[in-house]
């Protein structure tokens, strides 16, 4: 094999790794830019951190963390119930630290494969809960905001 094609194979290989990173990235920041201020407990482009090598093995837990509380705290004011205390944080930890225990040797890409599945049902998860906190955005006003806001929007 030459060196060129050598260069285009590890530049296909991180075009397939960085596309899927960034996608993830753009729905991790996407839920973020819904949930209200008040209850954001990390500022959306934050989540873009993560593409710091090494400093992404610790940042990816603080994101994990502080997303599933923003849910939860989105959650509670606009009265979405939910099953768990902080949504999502379960799934994204287990996510994180299989990642982590990937790099150990022979028995690494087991964890590793297993950390990717986990890591495309997290990102399925969350891009659910932003949907579920869009399609609920209103239920936090009273009933006589409510009426105001639909002759508004009927007047248009």
């Amino acid at each position: 094999m030459t060196t060129a094609s050598g260069g285009l194979i590890q530049l296909l290989f991180l075009f397939l790794l960085l596309v899927p990173a960034v996608l993830y990235l753009i729905t991790l920041q996407r839920t973020l830019q819904v949930i209200s201020s008040e209850n954001r407990r990390i500022p959306p482009g934050q989540v873009w951190l993560l593409l710091i090598p090494l400093f992404n093995l610790v940042w990816q837990f603080v994101v994990v963390n502080k997303l599933a509380h923003s849910i939860r705290l989105e959650c509670m004011r606009l009265n979405i119930p939910t099953k768990q205390e902080k949504p999502t944080f379960d799934l994204g930890n287990i996510q994180s630290i299989l990642l982590i225990i990937g790099f150990m040797p022979v028995i690494g890409i087991l964890f590793t494969f297993c950390g990717f599945i986990c890591w495309i049902i997290y990102w399925v998860q969350v891009a659910g809960w932003r949907k579920k906190i869009i399609a609920n955005q209103g239920n936090d006003l009273l009933d006589a905001e409510r009426e105001l806001l639909n002759q508004q929007v009927n007047k248009l």
